[in-house]
């Protein structure tokens, strides 16, 4: 049960862990003159996914 448990937590860590960085992206968009508002959006899309993620798994596992 434990092992379990340890395992949807870690691999659920990994997929928030994979989201959050695409935040640090906004510097990158002004350097290279990507489009600001996509990136933008982009960012805040994954920030709210990676919040419903983090909910969903506290909820789940508890």
């Amino acid at each position: 049960m434990f092992s379990k448990i340890l395992a949807v937590r870690f691999g659920s860590g990994l997929v928030v862990g994979v989201l959050l960085p695409t935040t640090i992206l906004l510097p990158y968009a002004v350097d290279f003159k990507y489009d600001k508002k996509f990136v933008g959006m982009v960012c805040n899309v994954t920030i709210l996914i990676s919040f419903v993620l983090i909910w969903l798994i506290i909820h789940l596992t508890f």
